[in-house]
């Protein structure tokens, strides 16, 4: 996902030229809000969202409080608050419900480019159709994709499914492709090595050559598409981590629905198994050469478990050949989302509508015991025979920076420096206790080094303690031009005797941000520097 940068607040300190500094006080940095109180971690209420289905598969509106119960870490939590609300969908002859209009929801369409089959991926453009034809109004839609090069990125979105976000939307999703025949694990390893005269005719593939003296040129070519399957099968876990932590950072309802024909279900839970291609041997393998995949997915789930979206899993060319459907069960099991598969678009956008039409709030508060663990499995069961509910596997039972992975550390701290202590609030509920870092900046051209130092004050108490220092310079977004990360350096466990100094060196042109943030993990006591550079302008040739 981009990094959406905010520019920051002016002028405390400007660096006029590239050597010359003008600052209004010796030290001074940009005035920030009082310093936070509070916990060290945020045990606010929290919400468990779900949709609600009948023995039919048809939505059911009127749950009650007493016909809910909530288990967090396999024990029932009381639910403070109940919420209901309706889906108004735009499908043809649906009835309204009289339930009040749920709030606006984020919803992704996520089309995987590199493990879908080309039936497929057509089969799910077009139920992708159907669904936004009759997508209620008011939510917000994006459109994401997976690729092996780039791996999840945004391709549009929000959009409002109103007739031109619509339009929009769709013609963005009929110009996707399938990457076709890009990764293949059953390749066709013949080959004829005979001599030109006692080849075969056109179509057919002599054995001109003992399976014995083929064989490790079949095995390099099965190993090397298998070294690369696995290779985009890892990044796609990691990208999908990614993903779920920017996902976490989303308010209000969301739903996530993930296009794909699975993967290679014997990579995902056994690993490689070493056997010869063309060959009646087999060999051990090393199993860290090739471990099973779902080793790497197992914690990319987990956070998508935690995201708070109703995620379904959708696979439009189940394969009579394969098991790649087990692999999106696992993951569907896995964060509490829903698997789907069919080849008729009319009767999944149907099933579709019907599962994310009912939608429900249940609110706890984590006492004592799970305050101890960053988060818990959640079980929602319904007192009432029959009802079904689609929810999330897991829930986040307290909010601190130690729990945080390094792209939501990273994200925090690009929050924090573009718009301060308010913006970084705003899009993570981790709460820093934030207060200024006191220092000096000095030239370096003395010494030869076209840079600058910023000789931090650090207090008197931070002696002992250990820190994660931050030193960020980044672009803030301007007329004509987007906001752009130029450097990000991090040092974890920071002690006393290596954070007296910071360096950076003024890349790009105009009005830069030098950002040092220094966080304490065990308190979340945070000590932050924000400077607005001026970087010089290139010589005119």
């Amino acid at each position: 996902m981009p990094i959406s940068f905010r520019t920051a607040a002016p002028g405390a300190l400007v660096l006029a030229g590239f050597l010359a500094l003008t600052v209004a006080a010796f030290g001074q940095t940009p005035a920030l809000p009082p310093k936070l109180s509070g916990e060290t971690v945020n045990v606010e209420v929290k919400i468990v969202p779900f949709y609600a289905v009948d023995a039919q598969g048809n939505p059911v509106y009127d749950l009650r409080q007493d016909e809910v119960e909530l288990r967090v870490a396999g024990a029932p939590v009381p639910i403070e608050s109940f919420d209901r609300y309706a889906i108004q969908t735009g499908r043809a002859g649906a009835e309204a419900s009289p339930l009040t209009p749920a709030p606006a929801r984020s919803v992704f369409f996520l089309f995987d480019q590199a493990f879908s089959s080309p039936t497929g991926f057509n089969s799910d453009k077009r139920l992708a159709a159907r669904m936004i034809a009759g997508w209620p109004g008011g939510d917000r839609l994006f459109l994401m994709v997976h690729g092996t090069a780039a791996g999840i990125e945004r391709k549009l979105g929000p959009v409002p499914p109103d007739a031109e976000g619509k339009k929009e939307l769709l013609a963005a999703i009929e110009a996707l492709q399938p990457e076709t025949r890009r990764l293949e694990l059953q390749e066709d390893t013949r080959a004829d090595y005979g001599p030109a005269a006692t080849r075969a005719s056109r179509g057919k593939f002599a054995d001109a050559a003992p399976a014995s003296q083929r064989a490790s040129v079949n095995d390099g070519i099965q190993g090397s598409v298998r070294n690369e399957y696995h290779s985009i099968a890892r990044d796609f876990a990691s990208s999908l981590g990614d993903f779920a932590a920017e996902l976490r950072r989303v308010d209000g309802p969301k739903v996530l629905v993930i296009f794909s024909q699975g993967m290679d279900s014997d990579l995902y839970f056994l690993g490689s198994s070493g056997l010869k291609v063309a060959s009646t041997e087999s060999v051990e393998v090393d199993s860290r050469r090739a471990p099973p995949l779902v080793d790497r997915f197992r914690q990319p789930l987990a956070m998508l478990a935690e995201s708070g979206a109703a995620l379904l899993f959708v696979n439009t060319d189940r394969s009579p050949e394969s098991d790649a459907d087990a692999v999106l069960h696992h993951m569907a099991q896995s964060t509490g989302g829903l698997y789907l598969e069919g080849r008729d678009p009319r009767d999944l956008e149907t099933l579709i509508a019907r599962s994310t039409t009912a939608y429900y709030e249940a609110g706890f508060h984590p006492a004592a015991p799970l305050l101890e663990r960053d988060s818990a499995a959640v079980q929602v069961t319904v007192r009432r025979p029959g009802v079904r509910v689609l929810a999330p596997a897991a829930v986040r039972t307290r909010e601190s920076y130690l729990a945080l992975s390094t792209f939501e550390k990273r994200r925090l701290v690009i929050d924090l420096l573009s718009g301060g202590p308010a913006a970084q609030r705003a899009h993570s509920p981790v709460r820093l206790s934030v207060q200024n870092l006191e220092g000096r900046v000095v030239s370096q051209a003395a010494s030869g080094h076209p840079g600058l130092r910023f000789e931090a004050a650090w207090p008197a108490d931070l002696a002992t303690r250990k820190l994660d220092v931050y030193n960020v310079l980044f672009a803030p977004p301007a007329e004509g031009r987007k906001g752009k990360i130029l450097r990000y350096d991090v040092r974890e466990a920071v002690a006393s005797g290596d954070r007296a100094a910071l360096d950076t060196a003024l890349e790009g042109e105009g009005t830069v941000v030098w950002g040092i943030v220094a966080v304490d993990p065990e308190t979340q006591q945070t000590w932050l520097s924000r400077l607005v550079l001026k970087a010089p302008e290139k010589p005119e040739k």
